[in-house]
């Protein structure tokens, strides 16, 4: 089979895999933006729940052997990460 040309029913299945990527190139990217902007929408509840609430704080029971526990608050879940 000669490699340096293509029939045409081959070229046309190349122009729809190329069109059918393209095309999953754009829902990965718009999916990437609406995930951003929850993410964003997340971020601004957590800061909400800062500042409005009295925080009960207790210390997480389990982390590594080196680990700092993380504080949660019991009444929000905010968290204080004990790096």
């Amino acid at each position: 089979m000669d490699t340096t040309t293509n029939s045409s029913e081959m070229t046309e299945n190349i122009t729809k895999l190329n069109d059918l990527k393209k095309y999953l190139y754009k829902e990965i990217y718009s999916h990437e933006n609406e995930i951003a902007r929850i993410k964003k929408r997340i971020n601004q509840i957590e800061n909400n729940l800062m500042a409005m609430c009295g925080h009960q704080w207790e210390y997480e029971d389990y982390c590594g052997m080196y680990d700092k526990p993380d504080q949660v608050c019991k009444l929000c879940k905010s968290r204080i990460y004990g790096f």
